[in-house]
Parts: structure tokens; C-alpha cells; sequence
């Protein structure tokens, strides 16, 4: 994956965040069930830090508060896309760190943005989006997944984001069922 390569490359260390429930810890209507949210790195598949949550929809504030004591300097961080907001990537780069997010459509504005770039790349300087590509092919769960990444750097008008990865994943359509008799 581009972002792995570059990654790599830098020798910057890739830390995940991810909130999980724990399996099997929810016991009736009493006890809910216990949510963590958890830095690992990649790499080795080492947890460096986990922390208890209240719900799914309180991850975004443990996570900022887990950044505020992690060194994260040189490292990349990922995390889903509810984890795209203004303060998470400030204390990133406060921290030294960079950042991979996903922008879904809740991120309204900030989506509309980056495909108004994309757009004006693709009418302006195709070449650039032509230099700045490459295709990925791989095979999970008995599916072959082909995806195209789009990469263009400096959107003017976001200055803390220094380089924009557009996603394409094509799915092959399942075979067609035919009965034999």
C-alpha cells in the first residue's frame, strides 16, 4: 500500500487506534459490555496503550486524551474515520506525528472539498494525477479486490493536510449461479 511504502521507507512507526468491545463481557441487562479503545503497533501487533471507554460514541475524547500522553514522534497514525476532526490531528502534529484518515460523507464540507481538488486536478493537470498513481491487487475471503490510488499533495485550502489519497476499490462481480440438472 502507498502509505505503507512511504512509511517504510521514512522509518516511521505505524500506531492503529481502534475502539473493539470485549468479547463476551456484557452479562445481562446489569453489566454493559466493556468497550476499549487500544494503540498498536502494526508491525509486531504490540498493544501500547488501551483505555476504557462508556460507549461507542465517546472513542473520539479517549482517544485525544491517549494521544496527549503517547509519544507518537515520527510515528503514522491511523484510526477510523469518526476519528477525523480538528482537534485529533492537532494533537497529532503537536506530538510530531502524521496522520492517515478516512473522509466519509459525515464529514460533509471537508469531503466536498477534496473532491472539488480532485476535480480541479483532473481538469487542470491530468498529468499530475497520471504521475501520481499506482493499482493494488490482492486476494481475501475467496475475493479478488483491484484498487486505484490517487495522490495529490497541498490543497490550498487546507494547510495541516500535505497529501490527499483518493481510493477507488472495483469489486468483481460474483460468479453467476447456474443449476445443473
Amino acid at each position: 500500500m502507498c502509505s505503507n511504502t512511504l512509511r517504510e521507507k521514512d522509518g516511521k512507526e505505524h500506531i492503529s487506534f481502534d475502539g473493539k468491545v470485549a468479547c463476551g463481557s456484557k452479562h445481562g441487562d446489569d453489566i454493559d459490555a466493556l468497550q476499549l479503545m487500544t494503540a498498536m503497533v502494526v508491525d509486531n501487533g504490540l498493544i501500547i496503550y488501551q483505555k476504557e471507554t462508556s460507549t461507542k460514541t465517546n472513542e473520539i475524547p479517549v482517544m485525544q486524551s491517549m494521544l496527549k500522553h503517547m509519544d507518537i514522534e515520527n510515528a503514522v497514525i491511523t484510526a477510523d474515520a469518526m476519528h477525523c476532526q480538528k482537534e485529533t490531528t492537532a494533537l497529532i502534529r503537536e506530538g510530531k506525528g502524521d496522520y492517515v484518515l478516512q473522509v466519509k460523507k459525515s464529514q460533509g464540507k471537508l469531503l466536498a472539498e477534496i473532491e472539488a481538488y480532485f476535480h480541479k486536478c483532473y481538469r487542470d493537470t491530468p498529468e499530475l494525477l497520471k504521475q501520481n498513481h499506482f493499482t493494488e491487487l490482492d486476494g481475501e475471503h475467496g475475493r479478488i479486490n483491484e484498487r486505484l490510488y490517487r495522490l495529490l499533495r497541498n490543497c490550498p485550502k487546507i494547510t495541516s493536510v500535505f497529501t490527499y489519497c483518493k481510493v477507488v476499490q472495483y469489486k468483481p462481480s460474483p460468479p453467476a449461479f447456474s443449476e445443473t440438472s
